[in-house]
């Protein structure tokens, strides 16, 4: 757990994240939010996790 928090910290990708390691260490995902200038963005990506971490992500820059 420790290692995937340095992980995260650093913003270094993950290759992979079985689904039962994603539910194990995410508490909620919250799509939506807004950006620097106060507009709403739909595409950003907000991960709350068990560990007291939390990371947001443009889902504009992932391949749909």
């Amino acid at each position: 757990m420790e290692e995937f928090k340095k992980t995260l910290e650093q913003n270094k990708a993950l290759n992979q994240l079985d689904w039962f390691t994603f539910e194990s260490i995410v508490e909620k995902v919250i799509v939506g939010g807004y950006d620097e200038d106060g507009n709403k963005d739909p595409a950003q990506l907000l991960f709350v996790y068990k560990m007291d971490l939390k990371n947001h992500l443009d889902g504009k820059k992932f391949n749909h």
